[in-house]
């Protein structure tokens, strides 16, 4: 396999994997101990495979979380016998409050980074303000002067923008058979 990811989404993913391998042994002895109760709501209630956990959205795995940790707690003593203990829920809550806390945090990095593109966006247009309504009109007051400085500038100018098209003025083209 290739290298471990050492950036946040690399903590995530570890996170999220423990939370999910700490789910599928509760769902285990849930389902084990909703058999042999004769139970088919906790059944239902708990059976969910890792695959599913894993193709759930973030908010959505850490309700489902939630909702196995209100399950256990509700029958933690009848459940020590199929292998889960307070032990188990403790640390599934801890997992459930890191990948939280983790989805946050890259929340808030997301959003802030498309308030910094935002912020670059009005610096461009500040800066193409600059240059339209103060540098052109020096380079003009110096075409008098230093004309082949003013062409060039000129020059450079109208390739600014590669990709902006302009309408054909003049008559429009007529269809056949008008």
């Amino acid at each position: 396999m290739g290298e471990r990811a050492t950036d946040k989404t690399g903590e995530k993913n570890d996170i999220e994997n423990g939370l999910i391998k700490m789910l599928v042994k509760i769902s285990n002895g849930l389902c084990a101990y909703g058999d042999e109760s004769n139970n088919p709501e906790l059944i239902e209630k708990s059976g969910t495979s890792a695959g599913r956990m894993r193709k759930m959205k973030d908010a959505d795995l850490a309700t489902f979380a939630k909702a196995r940790v209100q399950l256990v707690e509700a029958n933690l003593t009848e459940l020590a016998d199929f292998g889960i203990t307070a032990e188990d829920l403790t640390k599934t809550n801890l997992l459930i409050e890191q990948f939280e806390s983790i989805n946050a945090e890259i929340t808030s990095k997301l959003k802030s980074r498309a308030g910094a593109s935002k912020d670059v966006e009005a610096m461009v247009d500040a800066l193409e303000g600059l240059v339209e309504n103060r540098l052109d009109k020096y380079a003009e007051m110096l075409s008098e002067e230093n004309s082949s400085f003013y062409n060039g500038y000129a020059a450079t100018r109208n390739v600014y923008n590669y990709g902006k098209r302009y309408e054909k003025t003049g008559e429009p083209e007529q269809q056949p058979g008008s």
